[in-house]
């Protein structure tokens, strides 16, 4: 089992987060061990609330970090067309020496900021024919050659001959549950390269993997070809001081928090995620809001991980 911290700097404590916090806490999270540093995708609305866009500080992260792996969680389809993208993430990891990024992908939800920042919104339907669209492009792009070129014609984007991609390999990453459940099952076991149930009780995630698992079978895909991976908000502490702190940090109430986090000491956090880990779960994103708490990532990767390994 390894472990991605994975950051919302638009829901950072104290308002929207800077670069320079960002950075520190993948500095961090390289220097202790972790596998990977990861963001959300989220353009703020609101006056108390700066914005900050995903794949730009991935860039800047790609430069200052030297072996972590960084990924966006998930890049959004409503604001960016796929050829971008492709072409984007490209960059993002030429820039990181190659072989570091990763990309997950979102459907979009917040009607609040597509209107703040004039960007359409449409309907569920629309949405997932323009999230299996944007997987088959990403896909094709990074496998044609750079002499060659790859062309596509959807129902939502038509890409006429961008210079192929491959020597850039781009793991993607879907994830489960929410609106369109039962069809990004589909699309995980056909496009996949990780399959990531977010924020779910342990006893519900092994229903979802069984999913994956049973449309891969019906295309003749091997499962073992996938990650397996959850998102869970991570609460650990020694002392009842840092508990009530960070509790308050991950914004949820304390029954959702103990439903789905991994919460408690370290010897509690490590029992939590065996069980995940017995469920086939191989690694886990760590969700962690406050970016200023470098500590409890420390206190993790020191403990817990010896625990476990």
């Amino acid at each position: 089992m390894d472990f991605r911290v994975l950051t919302e700097p638009h829901l950072a404590p104290g308002g929207a987060a800077g670069y320079d916090r960002l950075l520190r806490l993948a500095l961090a999270a390289e220097a202790t061990g972790y596998d990977g540093f990861f963001r959300t995708d989220h353009y703020p609305a609101g006056r108390d609330a700066r914005p900050s866009d995903a794949w730009t500080t991935l860039a800047a992260l790609a430069r200052d970090t030297r072996t972590i792996r960084l990924g966006v969680m998930g890049s959004t389809v409503t604001f960016r067309e796929p050829g971008v993208l492709a072409v984007t993430a490209a960059d993002v990891d030429a820039l990181a020496g190659g072989g570091r990024v990763e990309v997950a992908l979102s459907m979009g939800w917040s009607e609040a900021e597509h209107t703040a920042y004039g960007i359409p919104l449409p309907g569920t339907p629309v949405r997932l024919a323009m999230y299996e669209e944007q997987l088959r492009v990403l896909r094709g792009v990074h496998a044609t050659a750079p002499a060659e070129s790859f062309s596509f014609a959807g129902n939502h984007y038509r890409i006429a001959g961008i210079p192929g991609l491959a020597g850039h390999p781009l793991p993607l990453i879907v994830g489960g549950g929410g609106i369109g459940a039962d069809t990004k099952v589909a699309l995980a076991a056909r496009y996949a390269d990780e399959f990531n149930v977010p924020y779910t009780a342990a006893k519900e995630v092994r229903a979802e993997y069984d999913k994956v698992i049973e449309k891969c079978n019906e295309i003749n895909r091997d499962p073992e070809e996938l990650r397996w991976s959850v998102s869970l908000p991570l609460c650990c502490g020694t002392t009842q001081q840092d508990m009530r702190r960070r509790r308050a940090a991950t914004g949820r109430s304390p029954d959702e928090l103990a439903r789905i986090g991994v919460v408690g000491t370290p010897r509690q956090c490590a029992d939590t995620l065996s069980t995940f880990a017995e469920l086939g779960v191989d690694r886990v994103y760590l969700q962690i809001l406050d970016l200023d708490d470098v500590d409890q990532i420390e206190l993790f990767a020191s403990t817990v991980f010896g625990l476990l390994n």
